[in-house]
């Protein structure tokens, strides 16, 4: 049953209650009377009263000592059933011994009854020696033998009752010998920082900082630090305000005899369970109506009539004998009537009681006058708190906290607060004593404690809770494990599958795609007869589609892949319609400008019979894609070229081919006049190229193919130049190059190894052959060029490879090859083809290149008349042919270079492939559409009729003839606008002559902003079209600007005006020196074997074509004058 419910149905605890009652009304009436007796006597006259009023004060001022002495004894005895109770600090949570039998509740120390006593005990040292001087030196002799021999019984008991040391256990544990371990340092953060104002505030003189209660709670200097309050503040008013947070004061000397008196841990409690250590002033809550305001009222309510006091009968034994007359009336005070005004007990523990009740062993002590009042005030709402009350004796009880007090007011704010969680730290929260009990509860095992009632039940379910808990956390670790496992085992098996179906399913779209390729090619090859003869759209897509690190050091990339743009000349064909695909939205200037060529050319309403497409996500990505990968990733491109495509055969003519061409014929079931991207992979490298020359038995310079490591190109190039000590040069080529990229050479005439061989091909020539004196001199010759070669060889490109080491680590990535070269070269003549998708074979040109430097390609002139037409002729027929047998179809270029033999003999050698439409080839149909002649392919020559009606202005065909240059940079043409330099090109002469048909004419790629430009010049003769490009370049540096200071085209990405100039000097020079020269008739080739060498290390050497008749030889035995002098064209 409830402690309040056994309080409420004892009738003595009733009684209690009207004791206290009348008890308080019997001392204030009491104490009334003694101060109107004390006022009557001291207003009394002498001749009325027998004693006289300092002896009569006396007598009240001892009534009034006993009367409170009596009070005191009442309350003592009225409360005698509420104990003196220790403070938490009393008790020893660390358990006791209960094996003697003790029941529950036993095992805790009892309580003392009433207040703190000092122990008297024999060794006690806190006599007073001057009281009693005999005692208190027989209690300091003892104490201190005590304190020197702590083993004994009777120490350890006075040390426990004068200084609370209990004894040791002896059951407990040793401590271990040595230092103790020190404590582990705190790593993380202990505080937490309350931030800075906001920045508004720290750069605002005049804003005010928002202070919280936070920043309140963080004190004066805290808020003077962080910058809340100004460093010039006055502080004075805060720091006045009460509760002041310092105040002077004298501190409280103790004396000496007890300072060392025997304390409780815990502050005082007084004998009504009052700790004095949790005392809070409340300056808050409203307390009622003051004194001040008591006084105002009484002075403004009117008088009352005051009741006489009646006589006060003396014994004569008290007062001497006398007797004592009733004083004098007075006038009595305003408001003294007690019956109506004075307030009661009751009322006066209700208005200024602190509520603190207690709590002990679970029980609720309800019969103090706290706890009635605490009833009293908050009887309307008792419902409430006597839940919550009952929650925390529980809790109380079930840790078997001794003692707790409850502040009431806490507890029924808690209570009355309808959005407040009751859970035990918000019950906690209403102790005044919380620290203790929190450290109470804290006490391992404390729950369990044998005077709780249900303590070994609770402690058996923890335990049995605790057990059970471990084995579900190994079984739910085990479970957790086996479930990773069999996650990962899942995933791996759905990572297997899924990859195993992806490849399927890539295999299945790359079959797919390969039969629909070839079902593309098949149908392409036989449906070209009727598709040449017929109207057809010729989609032409200039996309340099080579690998990522080709594309990404090509500066410019986009407009190099819009260099073609006189591909829309096909239109002059009745029936062909052109699609051009360019790389970026070409401006009006440069639409105007080819819609104005092609009507010069005499195409009718040029912009019905061509469209221009561009990549509509050609803005969103990177500038280093090809053109045909920017294409696939726009599907409004691709429907607009279906569109235009509608109704009439198309194929795709591209330009550099890779993987990306196959996907877009697919994409748009349109077939490529190109190999396939396999095919063409293979061949367009320098080795692939080597072995087509091989099979279709051309001449071709001494040399090795297929090198893939700096080892393999040192033995290969000693290899060489052992065998062919006549070579004055050798030439080193990365595989998958172009346009005169990734070009190498050396001359072996100033290295110390290559004299060195040649002093011993002349001291013994007949054993030059042995193989042990090959081997060992190709040993000492590997050594001495991985030593030479970095100084000595010169590449060609250095701005794309600026050391032999780069290049060599290109060489290792991708191949290449090593292969002869003369000295003084003659031409590099190229011949342009078309190879059908039936088979058929077609010239379409035959060129001369211009090279600035060796190996650097600038532009060409038309025709080439260094080598005579009809080996250039058979030869390039033969290696169309083998190209063919290997799956190469469409546009193709064959480069040439000739030279003169020590005998004086003309020698052609091929040097490369390039499997694609050349520049040469796209000017070649540019020129042809504007001069509207013809291209013997018999002679090589191009003709046009004279102007005139029917051609008969001079009788016969004319010949024409062109200069041209692929991309001419110019530093000062982007601050050139297109119309002015047009306008000038018109006064200066600088046109085209649609009646003589020859002139000047610009290929334009993005209207003069990224600085280049194409020219190509038409002439009456070669000589004619030299000095008409001569005389434009002469005009742009009049009028556009001076084109100095650049650098070498080695050296840079474009093609420099001086190397152009340089370039084109050295071709007048020749044609000057050969305008005399007549024609060569048109020859009768035929194959023939050359002379076997016994000497020479190979059996048997390929078919060469015969020039006009005249048997070319090859290379004859080394001879010393050719090796030192170099090769001497005859005179």
């Amino acid at each position: 049953m409830p402690a309040s419910r056994m309080a409420s149905s004892d009738p003595s605890a009733a009684a209690d209650q009207h004791h206290m009652r009348d008890v308080g009304k019997i001392l204030l009436a009491a104490q009334n009377d003694l101060r109107q007796i004390r006022e009557a006597l001291a207003g009394a006259g002498g001749g009325n009263v027998r004693l006289t009023a300092e002896s009569l004060q006396s007598v009240v001022a001892k009534v009034e000592a006993d009367l409170r002495l009596k009070a005191e004894a009442v309350l003592n005895t009225v409360h005698s059933n509420v104990a003196t109770l220790p403070t938490l600090g009393a008790y020893n949570f660390s358990g006791g011994d209960t094996s003697n039998g003790a029941g529950p509740g036993q095992g805790l120390p009892k309580p003392r009854l009433g207040p703190p006593r000092v122990s008297r005990s024999a060794g006690d040292v806190g006599l007073d020696p001057v009281a009693r001087p005999a005692a208190a030196s027989l209690a300091a002799s003892r104490h201190a033998v005590m304190i020197n021999n702590p083993g004994s019984v009777h120490s350890r008991a006075h040390m426990a009752a004068r200084f609370g040391v209990a004894a040791p256990s002896k059951h407990a544990p040793m401590r271990p010998l040595g230092r103790d371990k020190p404590g582990k340092l705190l790593k993380e953060r202990v505080s937490k920082p309350l931030g800075a104002p906001p920045s508004d505030v720290r750069h605002d003189p005049q804003a005010i900082p928002p202070i919280g209660p936070r920043d309140v709670a963080a004190g004066l200097l805290s808020l003077v630090t962080r910058g809340l309050l100004p460093p010039n503040v006055d502080l004075t008013p805060a720091l006045e305000r009460r509760p002041a947070p310092m105040v002077q004061a004298p501190a409280k000397m103790h004396e000496f005899h007890s300072q060392f008196a025997t304390t409780s841990s815990a502050a005082y409690t007084s004998p009504f369970g009052f700790n004095v250590s949790n005392t809070k002033l409340d300056l808050i809550s409203d307390v009622g109506v003051t004194l001040a305001e008591k006084r105002e009222r009484e002075a403004a309510a009117p008088p009352v009539p005051r009741a006489q006091p009646q006589p006060l009968q003396l014994e004569p034994t008290d007062l001497g004998g006398a007797e004592m007359s009733p004083p004098s009336p007075k006038p009595a005070f305003v408001g003294e009537a007690l019956d109506a005004r004075a307030r009661e007990f009751d009322e006066l523990m209700d208005t200024f009681s602190l509520h603190h009740f207690i709590i002990r062993n679970g029980l609720v002590l309800d019969s103090t006058p706290e706890y009635a009042s605490y009833q009293r005030k908050y009887a309307s709402s008792w419902g409430a708190l006597q839940q919550l009350i009952d929650q925390l004796s529980s809790l109380m009880a079930r840790y078997s906290v001794p003692l707790a007090y409850v502040d009431g007011q806490k507890l029924a704010s808690l209570a009355l607060d309808p959005l407040a969680v009751h859970d035990e730290r918000a019950l906690l929260e209403c102790l005044v004593n919380k620290d203790q009990v929190g450290a109470c509860m804290s006490v391992p095992g404390q729950r369990y404690r044998a005077g709780a009632a249900d303590a070994e039940t609770a402690a058996a379910t923890e335990l049995q809770s605790v057990m059970r808990g471990k084995l579900a956390r190994q079984l739910a670790t085990e479970l957790r494990r086996q479930e990773i496992a069999a996650d990962s085992l899942t995933r791996r098996a759905k990572v297997y599958v899924a990859m195993h179906e992806t490849e399927r399913r890539l295999g299945d779209k790359a079959a797919a795609d390969a039969a629909a390729w070839e079902r593309l090619v098949s149908d392409f090859r036989d449906d070209w007869p009727r598709i040449r003869g017929k109207p057809r759209v010729i989609i032409h897509l200039a996309s340099i589609s080579g690998t990522q690190a080709q594309r990404a050091s090509m500066p410019n990339l986009d407009v190099r892949q819009n260099c073609q743009l006189p591909r829309l000349c096909d239109v002059k064909e009745p029936g062909v319609d052109v699609l051009y695909v360019a790389p970026f939205p070409l401006n009006d200037d440069v639409t105007h400008y080819f819609g104005k060529v092609l009507e010069i050319g005499g195409v009718p309403e040029p912009a019905k019979r061509y469209k221009i497409v561009v990549p509509e996500n050609h803005a969103r990505l990177p500038s280093s894609l090809s053109l045909t990968s920017m294409l696939l990733y726009s599907p409004k491109a691709l429907k607009k070229i279906l569109t235009f495509c509608k109704g009439k055969p198309a194929y795709i003519v591209p330009s550099v081919i890779g993987p990306e061409e196959r996907k877009l014929a697919l994409a748009l079931n349109l077939p490529l006049l190109a190999p396939e991207p396999g095919v063409a992979a293979l061949y367009t490298t320098k080795s692939g190229s080597k072995r087509i020359f091989a099979s279709a038995s051309v001449n071709t310079p001494p040399g090795m193919h297929d090198l893939y490591d700096e080892q393999s190109l040192l033995t290969g190039l000693a290899q060489l130049i052992c065998t062919h000590l006549d070579v004055p040069r050798w030439v080193f080529k990365l595989d998958d190059e172009f346009g005169g990229r990734g070009i190498a050479h050396i001359d072996v005439q100033p290295l110390a190894c290559y004299q060195e061989l040649l002093r011993t091909h002349d001291s013994d020539p007949e054993r030059w052959v042995d193989e042990q004196l090959q081997a060992s001199l190709q040993t000492k010759l590997i050594e001495a060029l991985r030593a030479e070669l970095p100084s000595k060889v010169i590449i060609n490109m250095r701005w794309l490879w600026r050391s032999w080491r780069d290049y060599t680590l290109a060489f290792r990535r991708v191949g290449g090859v090593i292969e002869a070269s003369p000295l003084q070269t003659s031409s590099s003549p190229s011949v342009n083809l078309c190879i059908d998708p039936d088979g058929g074979i077609r010239i379409t040109s035959v060129h001369e290149q211009i090279l600035s430097s060796p190996y650097t390609f600038v532009g060409a002139a038309f025709p080439q008349t260094a080598v005579p037409y009809p080996a250039l002729r058979e030869a390039s027929l033969a290696v169309a042919k083998a190209a063919f047998e290997r799956g190469i179809l469409g546009h193709v270029g064959i480069d040439f270079v000739s030279f003169f033999d020590s005998d004086g003999q003309l020698r052609v050698w091929a040097i490369d492939l390039n499997v694609r439409l050349t520049q040469t080839a796209v000017s070649f149909g540019f020129f042809d559409f504007l001069v509207g002649g013809s291209f013997d392919v018999a002679t090589g020559r191009y003709a046009v009729k004279p102007p005139g009606p029917d051609g008969a202005g001079s009788g016969g065909l004319q010949q024409r003839s062109y200069v041209m240059n692929e991309m001419l940079y110019h530093p000062q043409l982007p601050q050139t606008h297109h119309s002015a330099f047009f306008s000038l090109c018109r006064l200066k002469g600088v046109s085209f002559d649609l009646a003589e048909r020859t002139g000047t004419v610009f290929n334009l790629m993005d209207s003069f902003a990224g600085g280049v430009i194409g020219v190509l010049t038409v002439g009456t003769s070669l000589l004619d079209s030299l000095r008409k490009f001569a005389d434009c370049l002469d005009f742009m540096q009049k009028n556009v600007g001076p084109a100095t200071g650049g650098k070498p085209t080695g050296l840079t990405h474009e093609t420099s005006f001086r190397d152009i100039i340089k370039a084109i000097k050295v071709i007048v020079d020749a044609q000057v020196g050969d305008t005399k020269q007549t024609p060569m008739p048109p020859p009768q080739p035929a194959l023939i074997r050359p002379v076997e060498r016994a000497a020479a290390p190979e059996a048997a050497a390929p078919l060469v074509p015969a020039v006009a008749g005249t048997r070319l030889k090859p290379l004859p035995p080394p001879d010393k004058r050719y090796l030192r002098d170099g090769v001497q064209p005859p005179k």
